[in-house]
């Protein structure tokens, strides 16, 4: 609905004065005054005749591109790429320059168990398919999410502020001490590796952080996290396109193109030397379940951008909604194996 106050209507009013004031002085008069127009009518009839053919090709044009925008299979691609997760449809998505842990809590009053997730938005995309669990087992689910910033004890360069996050470090250090006061049953851990890390993967450049801190980073987080006496699950990030891949679909179904060519060979969308490294650090923990979904999103050497009718990717690295639902029950299977329930 439209603000009706006086205020709203004065300040519509001017507008549209000003809009036509400019309009007649800048169009409308020079071309009625148009010496070379004045001087013959056929002149005139012709320009006249000439801009309505523009505007009916341009109505004509924009009619069949809205019939396309809205054709079932451009509407499907919209649908799914547009979808927002749980948290962050309830706010829960700490932004760049909050230092405050935001903790959020989902799931039945009379839970049985308690589960927490920490980490970045690779965490955040998986809140939909935790809560749907968490709801069916009668767990809670109590979250700790910050955009753009690692759960790995790292500094971290934010590309949108162009300067390393302090924030972040705060906000890791606070969101780790309230995990701990949590006592969960489980703390499923889950970040952006690929991004933070130096490689063909993240858009730091200079900034981004070696392998080897990174490893020391994830470290001292886990190291810091057992204090909550917690089983705990490393999950793997996400294979990476690193190319829109929403945008992708849509144009190439737009052209009639093959979908099949918006995804990423395996050897480019996933870095080895991420998984082995946070794989050995996960093993130096005995409470800690390290759980690679690689095998679920790819097949074979590609990592498609649509599987079983299912778009993957919302952009150039995140999930979709409708992806992770659609590991919902090999995501629950992994939860219990780390709780150790049969």
């Amino acid at each position: 609905m439209f603000d009706t106050t006086a205020a709203t209507t004065l300040a519509y009013f001017i507008l549209t004065v000003t809009f036509s004031a400019g309009s007649f002085v800048w169009l409308e008069h020079p071309v009625r005054s148009n010496s070379w127009l004045v001087q013959s009518s056929i002149r005139s009839v012709a320009a006249g005749f000439a801009l309505t053919i523009v505007g009916l090709v341009a109505g004509v044009g924009l009619f069949l591109q809205a019939k396309l925008v809205n054709r079932p299979e451009q509407m499907a691609i919209q649908a799914s790429t547009s979808k927002y997760s749980l948290s962050t449809e309830n706010g829960c998505l700490a932004a760049f320059t909050v230092a405050d842990p935001l903790r959020c809590v989902f799931g039945p009053s009379n839970y049985k168990r308690t589960i927490v997730l920490f980490g970045d938005s690779h965490a955040d995309q998986w809140t939909t398919a935790l809560a749907r669990i968490a709801e069916r087992k009668q767990w809670r689910l109590i979250t700790y999410l910050k955009s753009s910033c690692s759960a790995s004890d790292v500094a971290v360069y934010n590309m949108r502020l162009r300067r390393f996050s302090p924030e972040c470090e705060m906000w890791r250090r606070k969101s780790i001490e309230k995990i701990v006061a949590d006592r969960a049953d489980l703390i499923i851990v889950s970040q952006f590796s690929s991004g933070y890390i130096k490689g063909d993967l993240t858009n730091l450049g200079p900034n981004a952080v070696e392998l080897e801190a990174w490893e020391a980073g994830l470290h001292q987080t886990l190291l810091s996290l057992q204090a909550a006496h917690s089983a705990m699950l490393l999950l793997r990030d996400n294979p990476t396109p690193h190319h829109p891949v929403g945008i992708c679909l849509a144009r190439a179904e737009w052209r009639g193109l093959a979908l099949d060519g918006c995804g990423r060979d395996k050897e480019i969308a996933v870095i080895n030397a991420v998984t082995n490294s946070e794989q050995r650090v996960a093993s130096m923990f005995a409470n800690i379940r390290f759980v690679d979904l690689t095998p679920e999103i790819c097949t074979g050497d590609r990592c498609p951008a649509i599987r079983d009718g299912t778009v993957i990717y919302r952009d150039a690295n995140h999930l979709t909604v409708d992806s992770t639902l659609r590991l919902e029950a090999i995501l629950a299977r992994e939860l219990q194996l780390a709780l150790k329930e049969t």
